[in-house]
């Protein structure tokens, strides 16, 4: 009968006993609306959790199925997606502060090296005072460059933890969005212009999928080893 027939049983009170499930999918997709809208993982999660009292087995008819379905699958993939933001964002903040660091040894071993020409050319000059006073100013930089940590080791650990924690979210995350994807399209029953509309929405979804797969190889490829047990990689260059 199609989603019609579901609003004028709703209607008329015939179908009481599965008001519930209904209300609960329609809960859910408003939560998606908004947490599309403010971009907030809040919303997602509150979506699911209304989607947890709607089980498949207890559907009311296949037009709720096919929206209780969608609306898994729009919260998982993006919920997978904004991991996968975070991660990028906070993988470049990383990458910036280390960069910083490496930038400031660098650039104080360049201005050691100058004051050991200069202490050379004033000495060569007879400049004797100026000479101690540059070589003063010289031992005190090489010290400063000898107490400099090493932070390349701090950096992958770093990385390390941060991605220890995001992966397994993304993964599960993804993983539950083809999960609903493939309920999604497996959905029987419906009247040809749900079918229409559910093989759009599947069309898209499937897409969304397929571009979050690829920015997460992306991701994953800059930062993370290519073989178990290797290190992350050095630094992006900067662009």
């Amino acid at each position: 009968m199609g989603w019609l027939g579901d609003a004028v049983k709703d209607m008329f009170g015939m179908d009481d006993g599965q008001r519930a499930w209904r209300e609960a999918v329609i809960s859910a997709e408003r939560n998606v609306r908004w947490g599309a809208q403010a971009r907030s993982a809040g919303d997602f999660k509150r979506a699911l959790t209304a989607l947890d009292l709607c089980p498949e087995s207890s559907a009311p008819g296949p037009h709720y199925l096919f929206r209780r379905e969608r609306a898994a699958a729009e919260s998982h993939l993006w919920l997978a997606r904004l991991t996968l933001e975070n991660l990028s964002r906070q993988a470049a903040k990383l990458d910036d502060h280390f960069t910083a660091v490496d930038e400031g040894r660098k650039s104080l071993a360049a201005q050691t090296e100058a004051s050991r020409t200069r202490v050379v050319q004033l000495e060569a000059e007879g400049s004797i005072i100026s000479a101690r006073e540059e070589r003063r100013r010289l031992e005190d930089m090489e010290r400063e460059g000898r107490d400099l940590p090493d932070l390349s080791a701090e950096r992958l650990k770093r990385l390390a933890d941060l991605f220890a924690r995001g992966v397994p979210l993304f993964q599960e995350h993804r993983g539950n969005a083809g999960k609903a994807l493939e309920a999604l399209r497996a959905v029987a029953g419906l009247v040809p212009e749900d079918a229409q509309i559910r093989d759009g929405h599947h069309q898209q979804l499937q897409a969304t999928l397929a571009t979050l797969d690829s920015a997460w190889k992306e991701l994953t490829s800059q930062y993370l080893p290519p073989r178990e047990g290797q290190a992350p990689r050095p630094p992006p260059a900067k662009r």
